[in-house]
């Protein structure tokens, strides 16, 4: 955990989904040996926390746009990631609704990488 104070808003990003991610594997691992109201109840609790790692992503898209020139390939580059990060979200988003936490977890690490691209353009402008 931890790190520098500046990058805000990607870096918190980072973690949050880490921890969605971790949140999602437990889960999976627990799975035999709770009920299946505790085991529904979870997996909506992380999907309501990828929904708002989604509007967090959103927001970070909006802030890049006042910080950076549009022109610039760092911002491009970091609004792509950020966006293709979204959709993944929305998609694991819907997969632990539907409490598919298996399937979840793949769209949650690919958004993870795509935001930690995104962190990568960023910081490159810094």
């Amino acid at each position: 955990g931890g790190g520098g104070g500046q990058g805000g808003d990607s870096s918190a990003l980072v973690s949050v989904q880490k921890d969605i991610i971790a949140a999602t594997w437990k889960l999976r691992n627990r799975q035999s040996q709770v009920s299946p109201e505790e085991f529904s109840s979870d997996a909506e609790i992380i999907a309501e926390s990828q929904r708002e790692a989604t509007s967090r992503a959103r927001r970070s898209i909006d802030r890049l746009a006042e910080r950076l020139n549009f022109s610039d390939d760092t911002y491009d580059a970091a609004v792509e990631n950020l966006s293709l990060a979204i959709e993944q979200m929305n998609t694991a988003a819907g997969e632990l609704e539907q409490e598919q936490v298996t399937s979840a977890l793949q769209p949650e690490q690919l958004a993870l990488q795509y935001i930690l691209k995104a962190e990568a353009s960023i910081n490159r402008t810094n």
